[in-house]
């Protein structure tokens, strides 16, 4: 099966984007978030998204709270990877029917990620359209702003020999659940089932993690030259949003442990290997590119931080594919 099938085509929205992309300053253009100029040496940063179909998910299991935290640190990892750290956070909430939401909910868990950040809530919107969203349907959108200086912006100007490093995900974060639902409905799963220790329903709704704490210090000691935050489009279509011209990214995930849900995704829905790495982050969330002379220090930082981190592969010359995976034996 493929996302195709479950009514989302990847390849046609990065076709609108290509269109859109010339009302975009050039300063923005390809940015995991928009960046604007305020004086001298300081920018301010902007992005927004949504939590997609999870909140199906989320609204059939009960725990509404999680795509909160959810929507937050998608846009917190977004702007980090401008180089910005958030400042504030406005939310947007439609539905048929506000009184089937549990909004305040939602609302918890928003403000519970924000104060992670020290950012804070300013307002948001909530609209109520039968005739827009079937019933009991809703929708959450997140924008938030950012600020950094000229100097921390990324990413910066990549070259041959880069190294490229991989962080754990925390589980699907928010990409890939139109596939999820239609695997889990025409497979008939109970969301019940067991994988490994813990319940399907479990796995699917551990919360979006953010990676400002661990990325933010080594930004501003301008440590990281790229960061990439593995979302829509999987690690070909965003890798390449920070690969200049003449340069390709190499990947490896041979020797990489992918965890068991991505498996039993793959498993149950008869996924090609190819589409799993272009719909869902397979156990990496961001990715990290920096030069090989940081490598010891940026390795020590992470040991201390008793945080895992995995070699992916290296920055190369362009040969003809811009980014090129070698995908799991």
């Amino acid at each position: 099966m493929r996302y195709k099938e479950a009514g989302v085509d990847i390849d046609y929205a990065d076709f609108i984007k290509k269109r859109i992309k010339k009302f975009i300053p050039e300063i923005s253009k390809g940015r995991f978030a928009g960046i604007y100029k305020i004086n001298k040496d300081n920018y301010l940063a902007a992005t927004v998204d949504g939590v997609g179909t999870k909140l199906i998910l989320a609204k059939e299991i009960g725990y509404l709270e999680g795509i909160g935290i959810d929507i937050v640190n998608h846009c917190v990892n977004d702007l980090l990877c401008v180089g910005a750290r958030p400042l504030f956070f406005l939310d947007y909430i439609a539905s048929s029917n506000l009184k089937e939401i549990e909004i305040y909910e939602i609302i918890k868990g928003i403000d519970k990620a924000l104060k992670e950040h020290d950012a804070f809530l300013i307002g948001g919107e909530t609209a109520e359209m039968p005739d827009i969203y079937n019933k009991s349907m809703f929708d959450l959108v997140g924008c938030m702003i950012g600020i950094l200086k000229k100097e921390n912006i990324i990413p910066k100007k990549l070259k041959e020999g880069d190294l490229i490093y991989g962080i754990s995900s925390s589980g699907l974060h928010t990409n890939g659940f139109s596939l999820v639902r239609k695997i889990i409905k025409d497979k008939n799963i109970s969301l019940e089932t067991k994988i490994g220790n813990k319940k399907l329903k479990n796995l699917l709704l551990i919360p979006h993690r953010s990676y400002f704490k661990i990325l933010y210090p080594l930004i501003i000691k301008n440590r990281i030259k790229a960061c990439v935050h593995i979302t829509g489009g999987g690690f070909e279509g965003n890798i390449k949003r920070v690969l200049d011209e003449g340069l390709s990214a190499e990947i490896d995930f041979k020797d990489f442990e992918v965890p068991e849900i991505f498996k039993f995704i793959q498993e149950m829905g008869e996924v090609p290997e190819e589409e799993m790495f272009k719909v869902f982050n397979m156990g990496i969330g961001m990715i990290i590119i920096f030069s090989k002379k940081d490598e010891d220090y940026i390795k020590k930082y992470f040991k201390k931080l008793n945080e895992p981190v995995y070699f992916l592969g290296v920055i190369k010359k362009f040969y003809g594919k811009k980014v090129k995976i070698y995908y799991r034996r």
